[in-house]
């Protein structure tokens, strides 16, 4: 049970971007089950977000070493070749990582801290590096479904297009708050930028619009809801691309089994 409580706090520091954190959990996860080739994937990946290559890689190839599924040992072999990939995009150099208090109480959904470190001058926009761009207060914000929150982040001023490189391991991706609320299905939220002029014209640089972030495979936990925001934004104008119009012909098969 212990582990698998620090583990999910670790996964959700790392989902979060507080990848530091994430890392150090992974390391006291690691400590106690050296053998567990998982745990050594996930850590690279918060070693990835640190710019720490080198080391994420040797958790690579421990990971494939303790791995003895055939199918687990090609994924993790797909993700060293990403990883490879990844070093090409974020250079050599470690980041110097940042966390900024505006961050932290919005991540924990703290309003009256969000409000006083605002009134007490509180710069809008930064909030932590992910990869090697700013995750803003009003990005994680919107991504952990804290309504209240970006409603006063925004009346604030705060960057309503503001960008994240959001992809965790595979390349660079550009997001949008709209596009991590949607993804995220916090309805409300979603409703509360278009609202307030956010655009949901934005794809990002390899295709996905909020629509694609608002689906989700058809059979799959609460899809009919995803469905219904993915409808929503497409009323409002949001284009459906490519890849989103892959997933509503699934929904459509699905609908004639």
């Amino acid at each position: 049970m212990a582990k698998n409580l620090t583990l999910e706090r670790a996964q959700q520091a790392l989902l979060s971007h507080q990848f530091e954190e994430a890392h150090s959990l992974f390391n006291k996860l690691i400590e106690k089950h050296p053998t567990d080739p998982q745990l050594y994937s996930w850590r690279a990946q918060a070693l990835i977000q640190l710019n720490l290559h080198s080391a994420a890689e040797s958790d690579i190839d421990k990971a494939l070493s303790l791995e003895k599924d055939v199918t687990k040992r090609k994924e993790i072999a797909d993700f060293l070749k990403s990883l490879q990939d990844e070093i090409a995009y974020m250079g050599a150099e470690p980041l110097k990582p940042y966390c900024t208090s505006l961050y932290k109480a919005a991540v924990a959904g703290d309003l009256q801290q969000v409000k006083t470190l605002i009134e007490k001058g509180a710069d809008k926009e930064q909030g932590q590096n992910a990869r090697n761009s700013n995750c803003s207060p009003l990005m994680i914000a919107a991504e952990m479904g804290h309504l209240e929150i970006v409603e006063w982040l925004l009346d604030a001023g705060a960057d309503i297009e503001s960008k994240v490189d959001t992809n965790l391991w595979d390349g660079p991706r550009f997001w949008t708050p709209l596009m991590k609320a949607s993804h995220k299905k916090h309805r409300a939220i979603v409703e509360l930028l278009v609202s307030r002029g956010a655009d949901v014209h934005f794809v990002d640089n390899v295709g996905w619009g909020t629509v694609r972030a608002a689906l989700v495979d058809p059979g799959t936990k609460d899809w009919e809801a995803a469905e219904d925001l993915a409808r929503w934004l497409m009323n409002k104008g949001a284009p459906i691309t490519e890849h989103a119009q892959k997933i509503l012909g699934k929904i459509e098969g699905y609908r004639k089994k």
